[in-house]
């Protein structure tokens, strides 16, 4: 035997027991080695070692992933999946034989339970791909959602008795079919309805004069509901019971929020952890309406938005995770034909299933209003609001002093005298002229006078308008995603080109006279990006942002900074922070105190209003309708052209999915007109494939002979200059094409011709490209 084929013996003994790494061989010694291994008894532990070095997949043990703190055994797991560790109390269920879930007899089923969650985050059943936390919550939440579902249904299937050997196709269909008609709070857990059985039974011990003085307490009750959000259908005389005695019995904390009391008498002992379930709002239960807009909203999605067919898809895939605990010898197993032939369309077959995305789109005219409204009130008024609430919380009371504490001369508590009269020392004269008079326009029980935000009355709420005009711009100019704008930073956010005028490395202002020979960009996280596991982080990038939006991102940054070089707060902070009403304080952004800035940024401007469900409402602009605004009107004036710089603008990850995020929000009619002027624009600068096809069948659908029809070259174009006006295109120019794209959009209603991408994916040793071309596809109905 040579002693180069010694060596490779050696190294390839080496890299089976991990003494050695595969990837610092050189080529040829790598190429040695796999012909080497390939006859080798022991090549499958050759190969194994080569994937677990580049993947790690071998080496992680499924039943203890980083983010379960407990053994696989316990009876009780800790989940840190986010800021607040989830809890699972396995014993807390008792199933119909009157164990508990964690009792010995129960174990293979409780064993299933636990390796169906673990299953989520399982690279081997996952496509050896670690998912990121916030994904992995996601589909540990679905899966605790399907296990309660198993769990309130077992008596159909026999569960105490014989777990899941008695789960068939239809057990399965009917959950999802549940799922897609009603979805989780319904479909699964029927809340309303076992609200309603709970109410039937309890509410009947109040009597008339209990309700009358409860009714004076919280008229809040007898106001206007939307009809869509009363799902328990109570008269306001029933509801005006109903909450008098669930507020006698407890079920209201302090801050008259309901709590989970209610919930827990429903579903203790039937379900996993029914306090942390998120069931749907009982408006008609409700003794506080938290920030209630002017008026109620028009959906920015179809009400049944939840049960798209890619939703099911994504319940499918979730549920189908149980399979993973078959190849296991100490749990129950369930039959693999128990998912046969299920997928979305055979659920589209038993109950109504939406198409994905039907999103309600936002006039253009409110969008371009909104975008000058907000350029105006921040060019009008960010600084003296931005200086005003500084020098309010610097010299307000500190923390120290109670201020709910009464003044005995003057009879009110230190808030409601800073709040109503020494407020007014610390606010710049401009805002005093616009007609501030107060800290905040809301009371403890008093709702928000919209009337009163218009005039410019309370700080607070000029502050919070102010927030939703920047975010409006960055959402509508640069296309963000929500989550990327609430995890800005405090400061650092920006970044520009090198500076002309000085080599000093201090960042320039964008207001600055220097600032406006600079380009400017926003740096943020990119959402939906980047890797998984442990370590799993989202891609850190920069977009172009206008300097004006600079000048007001760089304003903001420079008030936090001044906030955090102060002893105001010691709290963390983000670039949009809001004013706590209640303190002092500014509190991190986080998505209900964007979208509530958003609210009210629409209200002060009094945004367009439609008739919706026999009531007048309000278009309230939410970040992801301005982000697909920009990616149409992006494509509208650009077409196919644009496509690749419109992807690199809204982060997405391939063509494909960008080409279904466009136009999924547009019309037939809309896209179809961006299909044909880009048709329209080949044909006549003879750029086409198949144009004699696309003759023939303009001809055939128009009546007219095919040598009569024309189609223009540039060279051709230039004779419409010639009569010495310099316009471009020429009017008689903009005629023809407007003929040819009416004729091509009649084509395309018709479905005599499509026009569709088709992309695909090149290999390359740098890695992945993707790419797309644009098919033409012609009926061809007249032979010459």
């Amino acid at each position: 035997m040579s002693l180069r084929l010694v060596s490779h013996s050696k190294i390839l003994s080496n890299i089976i027991n991990r003494k050695q790494k595969f990837n610092e061989l050189s080529a040829l010694d790598m190429e040695s080695v796999i012909k080497l291994a390939s006859t080798d008894i022991d090549r499958q532990h050759f190969f194994e070692s080569v994937l677990n070095e580049n993947t790690t997949l071998l080496d992680n043990d499924s039943r203890k992933p980083y983010w379960l703190d407990n053994n696989f055994e316990a009876p009780d797991w800790i989940l840190n999946l986010s800021e607040s560790p989830k809890h699972i109390h396995w014993g807390e269920v008792i199933l119909s034989d009157g164990n508990k879930l964690t009792d010995e007899i129960h174990r293979p089923l409780l064993n299933t339970f636990k390796t169906w969650i673990l299953a989520t985050d399982d690279p081997l059943v996952n496509g050896g791909k670690f998912s990121k936390k916030i994904t992995v919550k996601m589909k540990v939440t679905l899966v605790v959602s399907l296990i309660n579902a198993i769990l309130i249904n077992g008596d159909k299937i026999g569960l105490a008795k014989n777990h899941l050997f008695s789960i068939n196709r239809d057990f399965i269909m009917s959950i999802i079919n549940s799922l897609a008609s009603a979805g989780s709070s319904e479909g699964i857990y029927r809340y309303s309805s076992r609200v309603k059985d709970f109410i039937a039974t309890h509410c009947n011990t109040i009597t008339k004069k209990e309700v009358d003085i409860f009714k004076k307490k919280y008229p809040v009750v007898m106001r206007d509901i939307q009809p869509e959000k009363m799902l328990l259908g109570l008269s306001i005389e029933e509801r005006l019971r109903v909450c008098c005695f669930l507020k006698s019995n407890g079920h209201y904390s302090s801050n008259l929020n309901m709590n989970r009391k209610l919930s827990l008498l429903i579903y203790s002992g039937k379900i996993i952890n029914p306090s942390d379930v998120s069931f749907n709002a009982l408006s008609e239960l409700q003794l506080i309406v938290k920030n209630p807009t002017e008026f109620f909203a028009v959906p920015v999605s179809d009400d049944t938005e939840e049960f798209s067919d890619r939703y099911i898809s994504r319940v499918l895939s979730v549920f189908r995770l149980i399979l993973a605990s078959n190849s296991n010898s100490d749990t129950a197993n369930i039959s693999d034909d128990a998912f046969r032939d299920i997928n979305a369309r055979t659920v589209s077959l038993n109950t109504k299933v939406y198409s994905a995305g039907r999103y309600l789109s936002l006039p253009a005219s409110l969008v371009f209003s909104s975008i000058k409204n907000a350029f105006e009130f921040c060019f009008g008024y960010m600084d003296d609001i931005l200086d005003s609430v500084y020098n309010v919380l610097d010299n307000a009371p500190k923390e120290n002093k109670s201020l709910s504490s009464v003044d005995r001369i003057n009879g009110s508590s230190i808030f409601e005298r800073w709040r109503n009269v020494e407020i007014l020392k610390y606010i710049s004269p401009a805002l005093i002229d616009l007609g501030v008079e107060c800290y905040t326009l809301r009371g403890s029980k008093v709702g928000l006078n919209f009337e009163d935000l218009r005039a410019n009355k309370g700080l607070i709420e000029l502050h919070s308008v102010l927030m939703g005009a920047i975010q409006v711009l960055i959402g509508a100019i640069m296309a963000r995603r929500i989550g990327e704008l609430i995890s800005l930073k405090p400061v650092g956010n920006l970044s520009h080109s090198a500076s002309i005028v000085s080599n000093s490395k201090k960042f320039v202002d964008p207001n600055s006279i220097e600032g406006q020979s600079l380009e400017y960009k926003l740096i943020f996280i990119l959402k939906k990006s980047g890797s998984g596991g442990d370590h799993g982080e989202n891609k850190i990038i920069e977009r172009p942002i206008p300097r004006a939006v600079a000048g007001f991102i760089f304003k903001l940054e420079r008030f936090n900074q001044k906030i955090a070089d102060s002893e105001i707060q010691k709290e963390k902070m983000s670039l949009f922070n809001y004013v706590n009403p209640q303190r002092f304080k500014l509190s991190k952004c986080n998505v209900y105190s964007y979208n509530l800035a958003s609210d009210l940024f629409c209200d002060y401007f009094e945004t367009d209003c439609i008739e919706y469900k026999g009531s007048n409402r309000r278009y309230y602009i939410r970040t992801h309708q301005l982000r697909r605004f920009f990616a149409m009107v992006f494509f509208w004036s650009k077409g196919f052209d644009g496509i690749d710089v419109l992807r690199h603008m809204l982060g997405h990850t391939d063509f494909a999915h960008l080409y279904h995020y466009i136009t999924e929000s547009l019309s037939g009619e809309v896209l179809n007109g961006v299909k044909a002027t880009y048709l329209a624009e080949k044909v006549l600068n003879d750029d086409l494939e198949d144009i004699d096809k696309l003759r023939k069948t303009i001809a055939n659908q128009f009546g007219v002979n095919k040598a009569n029809i024309l189609f223009d070259t540039v060279s051709n174009v230039v004779e419409d200059y010639s009569d010495g006006y310099d316009t471009s295109p020429h009017i008689s120019k903009l005629k023809k094409q407007q003929e040819l794209e009416s004729r091509i959009i009649t084509l395309l209603e018709i479905k005599a011709i499509t026009f569709e991408p088709e992309f695909f994916t090149i290999l390359t040793r740098d890695g992945e490209t993707q790419d797309f071309n644009l098919v033409l596809r012609v009926k061809e109905h007249v032979e010459d």
